[in-house]
């Protein structure tokens, strides 16, 4: 999950022109600011206004923004990160910097009303929404014991995959028919795989996740075992899950596994303008990103961005999905932001994100090199309670058949 990139462009949702990001060397109790996790060595604040007083001794760099309404963005000058925070400028942020400025990959950042059509599409799925004995069937029948073994493989903490290769190979194991996709110098591939529709007229649903990470500024270890090995693990498993139940669907489905999530949805970007250039209806797309973390003493959670982010129609239908299969979890809304499902958004797609917390992230080990799963608050079963609402999400609207 991004929640900022160090360049020109951050990507954090906030609510009026006078609002800021600070970035302390040290957590600190600010009353006036909200947590929103760590950048590297860095701990991010937002102050909802400038009238916050810090106190005097507050190892801080508050930055200001210019503000667009109709993008609800706020950007932050190249010269201004510079004079900041050189420290954290790398030739490799530089390089997703440039390729951010290019108009291409800034309309990502523009959000875009989704058509009435495809929102009616979502809420007739919402309307009609009832228990499904063989969706239920399904969900009960999907294993728990992959998760562990496909985190720590993707994650580095067993033997790793290789980039792109890895996936492939993965994916082509249970008959799924896919395809590298090269989009920019630098990057590993993006991974498409295809599962054809039995109906051609009845559009796309689109499932994804981000296999690339970040780790902790100066180490060279990125294992990302909740950002984003818990959301990658979930493509991997209803993959199989598919295969091994021979379901086909009436609706085309697409399994996307992304690359440059981390440096400002690059690969996702690039694949959603793809699928529209192609003419794609895509009915619904859902990203999985940081699903695995539990704040200790909290309940399994699953979460969801707010219509700023997402659109309300598709929240809502996945949040009833998992009150009905998976009820273990309360579901909510997250600050949190941005993800690859924020792409399709941008170019009037019906789109969501599952996340792992109502509330904002609260992963100590976010975009550090820390992050395992062999560590305190990884919670296994709660990717696990996620991956059946997202089975039983995809199930539901892209409408099955077995072989």
């Amino acid at each position: 999950m991004q929640l900022l990139v160090l360049s020109s462009l951050l990507t954090l949702t906030l609510a009026s022109p006078t609002s800021h990001l600070i970035a302390l060397s040290s957590p600190i109790a600010l009353p006036c600011a909200t947590y929103h996790g760590r950048a590297g060595t860095s701990h991010i604040y937002h102050l909802p206004t400038s009238s916050c007083v810090l106190p005097s001794s507050t190892p801080s760099l508050s930055v200001p923004f210019t503000w667009s309404p109709s993008s609800r963005l706020f950007w932050l000058p190249q010269t201004a990160l510079d004079e900041s925070v050189p420290a954290l400028v790398s030739r490799r942020q530089e390089l997703a910097f440039e390729a951010q400025r290019d108009k291409d990959a800034q309309v990502v950042l523009t959000p875009h009303p989704v058509p009435k059509e495809s929102i009616d599409r979502i809420s007739s799925h919402l309307k009609s929404l009832k228990f499904n004995s063989l969706i239920s069937t399904l969900v009960e029948t999907f294993p728990r014991k992959p998760f562990e073994r496909d985190v720590k493989w993707l994650s580095g903490e067993k033997q790793a995959m290789k980039e792109g290769e890895g996936w492939v190979t993965e994916f082509r194991a249970v008959g799924l028919e896919c395809e590298q996709h090269e989009y920019a110098d630098g990057f590993a591939p993006m991974i498409e795989c295809v599962i054809e529709g039995t109906d051609p007229d009845a559009g796309t649903f689109v499932l994804g996740g981000h296999f690339d990470s970040r780790g902790s500024f100066g180490y060279p270890t990125a294992p990302g075992a909740d950002d984003d090995g818990s959301g990658t693990a979930l493509l991997l498993s209803i993959a199989r899950h598919i295969a091994a139940h021979r379901l086909t669907f009436k609706r085309k489905v697409i399994l996307a596994a992304f690359s440059g999530e981390e440096q400002g949805l690059l690969g996702s970007n690039w694949f959603a303008r793809r699928l529209q250039k192609k003419g794609e209806d895509i009915v619904l797309m859902i990203q999985a990103d940081m699903i695995g973390y539990r704040k200790p003493g909290e309940p399994r959670q699953i979460a969801f961005p707010p219509d700023s982010l997402g659109l309300q129609e598709a929240r809502y239908l996945v949040g009833n999905i998992s009150t009905i299969y998976a009820p273990e979890l309360v579901p909510g809304i997250t600050p949190a932001c941005c993800s690859d499902h924020q792409s399709f958004g941008s170019l009037g797609f019906a789109s969501t994100w599952v996340f792992e917390r109502n509330g904002p992230i609260a992963d100590p080990f976010y975009h550090n090199s820390g992050d395992l799963s062999e560590r305190e608050g990884y919670d296994f079963e709660q990717i696990y309670l996620t991956s059946t609402v997202v089975l039983a999400t995809l199930l539901e609207v892209a409408g099955f058949a077995f072989i």
